[in-house]
């Protein structure tokens, strides 16, 4: 079929969305990758590129009519920023095909989906939803026939009917492996992209029983079972909470493992799992994406939060549950909030000492506090001090400050120590145990402190971890609150770096941010 396209139409000059086209790639199946837009979540692409793929397309009227592999899709194009674009998207929908964005990148990832995969009585036969490109190789030891499907994925959809000298697997990113233990070299003809491959090879006469069948190689591991997970499905969405539950189609080898990413995303990981439906959307303001990706070992599913939220996950044979906590912010600004500031240690409470003894912990704490002040004040907070010198509070006193001040946050500063000099290294966010908003904040803070400082960051602690009923001041305050170990004064060089005034400043700008990240004033 020809291509025609004579004038631009009056539809095609008015602009279809106000959102503005950013540069992207396609990368089709066994294809070059190729310039794209992206818009959000849509991709759009010049017709020209359907040329290079072995497809054809007219226009009548506002409609481009697209004949690719063997079928009929019709869409609507439309001119976006000077450039005549098609939604790539809804031609892959038509197509029964599926694509996904890479991870941080404006690159689309198109891949055939394997419908079957038979070895019997000496021949290989494959069917795909898109064309791939098959490479045949021979190796040794055991000798086997190697087939690569280049462009190809394998999902749990895919139908295997092996004997007992193949297997199958997930080899790469975009390429399905075939691996045949035989002595007898294929029957090749030329090997031309399709969607349809058949390849004849001789059975071994005596087969080695001894000899058994090589895994799939590197770089990733063939999968001896799979369990099918999700789609993700919305239970219920509340102004404090939302409810999610993701399916399994059977009991998981291993417990589905959680990881706390940063303030704005974590991961669930499933062993030996596989998503068995393309992301959809949710409906929820709660959560920006989920992003399943195949690994060596299973399914890692990447959730990403429209803004910082506790966390809760439960998992039965069936499904795993997530629970979001949205902590109450007001109106979300900094400018506003009554912030407590405390300054740990002070008076004839030293705190922790440097090896020299000339670095003490309230000294450090009580210039880091000050200047947080300076920081959170500049940014429209009311700030409340439990000290601004060198004397004496009682920790029960230090939360009471922040109660009957009814203040929003309530943030301890500290500097940490061990018995070991030079043995540990970084900082820690403590919250107190069971409470979902502390938790939420020390993520926010730890976040920030990693950025704005060399020191190491050692994590988020609860601090139920250090003592059973937690840490006085956090226990006994109403608000969200953390207690910041900022590095070990016994440590030379994160002593080195907490006596710096370079540091004093970066890191009090770093727990302002951290506040602004909790209320969603800041990414």
């Amino acid at each position: 079929m020809k291509r025609i396209l004579l004038s631009l139409l009056p539809w095609m000059v008015a602009a279809a969305s106000a959102q503005s086209l950013r540069p992207a790639e396609v990368a089709f199946t066994y294809h070059k990758p190729v310039t794209a837009w992206r818009d959000g979540d849509q991709c759009w692409i010049s017709p020209n590129v359907l040329i290079g793929w072995g497809w054809a397309y007219n226009f009548i009227g506002n409609e481009a009519t697209i004949q690719a592999e063997g079928r009929t899709v019709k869409v609507s194009g439309q001119s976006r920023e000077g450039k005549y674009v098609l939604p790539f998207h809804e031609v892959l929908k038509q197509l029964g095909s599926d694509a996904k964005w890479a991870p941080g990148k404006d690159v689309l990832s198109v891949l055939g989906q394997c419908r079957f995969i038979t070895v019997r009585e000496g021949k290989v036969s494959v069917d795909s939803t898109l064309p791939f490109e098959p490479t045949v190789t021979m190796a040794e030891s055991p000798s086997r026939i190697i087939v690569d499907l280049k462009g190809t994925s394998m999902g749990v959809w895919c139908k295997q009917d092996l004997d007992a000298t193949a297997r199958a697997g997930q080899y790469s990113n975009d390429t399905v492996r075939i691996i045949i233990v035989t002595n007898e070299k294929p029957t090749l003809s030329e090997q031309k992209p399709t969607r349809s491959l058949n390849l004849l090879y001789s059975l071994n006469p005596t087969p080695d029983p001894t000899v058994t069948v090589p895994p799939v190689e590197k770089p990733i591991n063939f999968l001896p079972s799979i369990v099918g997970v999700g789609p993700v499905r919305l239970v219920s969405e509340t102004p404090a909470s939302a409810q999610f539950t993701i399916p399994l189609s059977s009991a998981l080898p291993n417990p589905a493992r959680y990881r706390r990413i940063d303030a704005m995303s974590f991961e669930l990981f499933f062993p030996q799992g596989n998503y068995i439906a393309p992301p959809q959307p949710l409906g929820s303001p709660s959560v920006t994406a989920f992003e399943p990706e195949v690994t060596a070992d299973g399914l890692k599913l990447t959730v990403r939060l429209a803004r910082p939220m506790g966390v809760e996950y439960g998992i039965t044979k069936n499904a795993v549950s997530i629970g979001l906590y949205k902590p109450k912010i007001g109106d979300g600004k900094l400018s506003g909030k009554v912030v407590v500031i405390d300054a740990g240690h002070g008076g004839h409470d030293s705190g922790a000492r440097s090896n020299d003894k000339a670095t003490l912990e309230k000294d450090v704490t009580l210039k880091v506090a000050l200047q947080t002040s300076k920081e959170f004040l500049a940014e429209g907070a009311t700030v409340i001090m439990t000290r601004k010198s060198d004397v004496f509070i009682p920790l029960a006193e230090r939360a009471e400050i922040a109660n009957r001040n009814s203040a929003d946050f309530f943030i301890s500063i500290h500097i940490n120590s061990n018995k070991t000099a030079n043995s540990t290294s970084g900082s820690i966010s403590f919250h107190h145990k069971g409470s979902k908003p502390g938790e939420i904040l020390a993520i926010c803070m730890q976040d920030q402190m990693k950025a704005a400082s060399t020191i190491p960051s050692i994590g988020v602690w609860s601090d139920g971890r250090i003592y059973e009923s937690g840490f006085a001041v956090l226990r006994l305050s109403k608000m969200p609150g953390v207690l910041l170990e900022l590095g070990f004064v016994n440590h030379n060089r994160d002593r080195d770096v907490l006596r710096s005034e370079s540091f004093h400043l970066s890191i009090a700008k770093g727990i302002v941010k951290g506040v602004k990240v909790y209320l969603g004033n800041e990414k």
